[in-house]
């Protein structure tokens, strides 16, 4: 999953910080709390051998990724909004990042979601799903991935899905 997200990045044409916080993104903390590392240990490891760009964005993504679907959180919150949410990787602690950090989280959120998604991105539901849960970021996508948000509103709309199939899915 790693090596595939930082290859998709480096094909979407996404800056050196993004491509190699896409081949370590998960490593402070998965979804659901695993942590491969412990940032207190990597951080300074990972700043000198990676650059700080790179393992700032490795840093902030299992925080953003967590707020992903709030409404104020890194998908939905208004364009152009500066976002704040709670560290995860130290407690009572908030983040609050800019846009330039919010284009690249955006980035590593929609590849961790396509590949892992990407082998079975048959149903066409939840492909319409992904696509309404991501348009939001559209703005601030590279053309890649860009491209891979559309192409799941595509594949919903070949197979004849609206919104009233989430509905019923959900």
């Amino acid at each position: 999953h790693f090596i595939s997200c930082y290859l998709l990045l480096k094909e979407w044409g996404c800056d050196d910080d993004v491509c190699v916080a896409g081949l370590l993104h998960a490593s402070y903390r998965r979804g659901d709390g695993l942590q491969a590392v412990k940032p207190s240990e990597m951080r300074p490891v990972w700043q000198e051998k990676l650059g700080a760009g790179a393992e700032e964005l490795i840093y902030l993504f299992p925080s953003a990724h967590k707020t992903a679907y709030a409404s104020d959180g890194l998908l939905h919150a208004p364009l152009g909004s500066t976002i704040s949410f709670p560290d995860l990787l130290d407690d009572g602690k908030t983040i609050t990042i800019d846009d330039k950090q919010r284009a690249a989280l955006a980035e590593l959120e929609v590849v961790n979601s396509h590949d892992q998604n990407f082998l079975c991105n048959d149903d066409p539901v939840q492909n319409l799903w992904q696509f309404y849960q991501h348009v939001t970021i559209m703005p601030l996508l590279s053309a890649g991935a860009a491209a891979t948000i559309k192409t799941f509103q595509q594949r919903a709309f070949c197979a004849g899905v609206d919104c009233s199939d989430i509905v019923k899915w959900h």
